[in-house]
Parts: C-alpha cells; sequence; structure tokens
C-alpha cells in the first residue's frame, strides 16, 4: 500500500518518564526515545508500517484522564500509556489484550532514623523487662545453689567476701544468656546436683527461646514494610491520580485517598512535600519501581490487588484494535514482550513481565 492511501492513526504518548516513555536528547541536538511501553509500541508500529502510517505525538505533561477523554472524542486513535480498565472507561474506549501483569502498590518515605528507633525499642519493649527477671533470678538461683550446693566453689567459700556466692550469681546469670558452661563446669557430681543444674539449663534454655521469639516478632512488627498491609490501609491517607483504576481499589480498603487530576511526577513532589499528611502514594508495580528508585523511597512488600497493562484505542477504531491485539499476540508468543519487559523491571519482579 502506497503512504499516500494509508490510513493514518494518531497517537498519544505519554513521556512523563519509565517505564513509559523517556526522552533522551543527545549531544549532537538528536533526540530519541524509550521505554517498556514504548518499545512494545515500536515493535507494533513496524509490523504495521504496511498499513498504516503514524502520526505521533509525544506528550511530557501526559494526563491519563485528559488523554482518554481525547481518545475518546477522536482527536487521538490510540495512547500508549500503561492503562488500567474500569467499567467507567470500558464505555468510551476500547481496550488491547494485557500488555504486562501490574501490582497495586504503594510508594513510601522511610523514616529518619528508624534503624535506631527500632533498636531503642527493642531495648525498652523486649529486653529491659527479661533482663530484670535475669537478675533477680540469678541472684535468688545463685543463693539456692551456693546453699544447697556445699561441694560448689568450696575453695571460694572459706575465703572472705562471699566469693561463693557471686560466683553462683554470676554462673546463673551467664547460663540464662546462652552461656552455660560456667554453670555445668562448676556443679558437683552428685545426682540431685546434675538434676538441679540440668533444671536451671533447660528453664536457661526456654527463656533465651523466648526472647528469640520475641525479638523476631518485634523487629518484624516494627519492620516499615510491615506497616503497609491490608489489615492497616484503612487507617491510611494515600494520594493517586484521578481515573485510575487504583484509587477505587484502595477505596474498598477503607484507605483515605486523594485523587489527583495530574500526572506522577507532580503527585510524587506533593506526597514529598507533605510526607506528615500522607502516607504514600498508590501507584501500579511497573511505575513503582522507577518512581522508588528515582525518588530514593521504598515500595510496599505487600500488593493490593493486580491488573493489567494495555493500550487505549478509539471505539471507531476496531479494525487498528484488532491488528494491535494480534501483533501483541505474536509479541508474547515469541517472548518478546517477557524480553523489554525485562529490560525495564528488576529481577525480583520479573513474573509480572510473563502472561
Amino acid at each position: 500500500m502506497s503512504m499516500l492511501n494509508k490510513p493514518t492513526i494518531r497517537v498519544i504518548i505519554n513521556v512523563t518518564g519509565l517505564p513509559n516513555t523517556y526522552k533522551t536528547t543527545h549531544t549532537d541536538g538528536t533526540v530519541t526515545y524509550s521505554g517498556l511501553f514504548y518499545d512494545v509500541y515500536v515493535k507494533i508500529k513496524n509490523k504495521l508500517s504496511d498499513k498504516y502510517k503514524f502520526e505521533e505525538t509525544y506528550d511530557e505533561e501526559f494526563n491519563v484522564t485528559k488523554a482518554l477523554n481525547d481518545i475518546r472524542d477522536g482527536k487521538y486513535d490510540i495512547g500508549i500509556h500503561n492503562f488500567s480498565t474500569t467499567t467507567k472507561r470500558l464505555k468510551d474506549v476500547n481496550f488491547t489484550q494485557s500488555i504486562i501483569m501490574e501490582r497495586d502498590v504503594i510508594v513510601y518515605k522511610p523514616e529518619p532514623y528508624s534503624t535506631l528507633k527500632t533498636i531503642g525499642t527493642l531495648f525498652t519493649e523486649v529486653f529491659m523487662i527479661p533482663m530484670s527477671f535475669i537478675v533477680v533470678l540469678g541472684f535468688i538461683i545463685g543463693w539456692l545453689m551456693n546453699k544447697f550446693q556445699s561441694e560448689r566453689n568450696s575453695d571460694l567459700n572459706r575465703k572472705k567476701g562471699n566469693l561463693g556466692l557471686r560466683r553462683s550469681i554470676m554462673a546463673t546469670v551467664a547460663t540464662f544468656l546462652a552461656e552455660a558452661g560456667m554453670m555445668a563446669e562448676e556443679s558437683p557430681l552428685g545426682t540431685i546436683s546434675i538434676f538441679f543444674t540440668v533444671v536451671i539449663m533447660i528453664i536457661a534454655m526456654a527463656f533465651n527461646t523466648y526472647i528469640t521469639a520475641r525479638v523476631t516478632d518485634k523487629v518484624i512488627e516494627l519492620g516499615e514494610g510491615s506497616k503497609y498491609n491490608i489489615n492497616t490501609i484503612a487507617g491510611m491517607h494515600i494520594l493517586a491520580l484521578k481515573g485510575q483504576a487504583i484509587g477505587d481499589n484502595f477505596k474498598r480498603y477503607g484507605t483515605k485517598v486523594t485523587e489527583m487530576p495530574t500526572n506522577v511526577k507532580t503527585m510524587i513532589k506533593k506526597y514529598l512535600s507533605n510526607t506528615k499528611k500522607y502516607n504514600g502514594v498508590a501507584l501500579e508495580s511497573s511505575v513503582a519501581l522507577i518512581v522508588a528508585k528515582k525518588y530514593d523511597l521504598k515500595m510496599t512488600n505487600a500488593n493490593f490487588g493486580f491488573g493489567d497493562a494495555v493500550f487505549a484505542v478509539n471505539k471507531n477504531r476496531p479494525e487498528l484494535l484488532e491488528h494491535f491485539n494480534t501483533e501483541i499476540e505474536k509479541l508474547q508468543e515469541g517472548l518478546e514482550t517477557e524480553r523489554i519487559c525485562k529490560k525495564y523491571i528488576d529481577d525480583s519482579y520479573s513474573y509480572l513481565c510473563v502472561l
């Protein structure tokens, strides 16, 4: 088909940065574009170049709601962005088949000195009471051992200053701190003495197991990532892009969501200037991974739902939708979408690239 006979496809492309499309200006003044969804689009465009002429608009202030409205109204035929589908949107535009999977996550700024705070909390809430208990128990059991195991520390007991008693107390405290060698070495070999020593060591072992479990539980509880889960987000206040399905998903959990009719870059700036007001920003995982790295934020380990990343197509272009779906399917069968995705997604999240 000649260039003159080819229908023109008007394309709106999100150029606000990875994982969508980012712009690179080279020293010679030339400009190139790349990104997960852009690379997929270019592959499809090259395959369909015999059928269509593509006219592209690179939007560096991309707004999802505005782009969808423009596609609905016929200003553009297709949008290149990791769109998510909603019932409302399906009334206005068509969507291609899934390109990659997405997780709904939150990015947030870690609290300063969180490690020191964790250590302080562990010391006051986990260690202080048990250590007090160890000292008291050390005195009591040490006194009992020194009183009824006359052979223990007999040489020291003959000297002034209650050295034998002190030694027994130290041996008991050491046993509760997982160092039972002193008590075992000094224990008399009588049946009752051995039994008494073994009982103390068993109690000490149980105590140490309890302390280890308490520390582990407390560290998990204090871990910042554990603050963000389905049970806790109901009391949180987060930001989300207006018109995106992700905002509605978090509202289902009872989360307070402030929706912004803007782009990710502006939304992140608003969050960073109001971290006391907002607990984080809701994003799809492909975007969150890039945002977290760029702005030195953390991404939640917990996910709050799964979705698909798709392109949006004008409802009056069913043939375009069909052609794009055919090419996406071919790319997936040849593992090309997976290879493209893995260029931009960390290995630990590469499962999102596989459909």
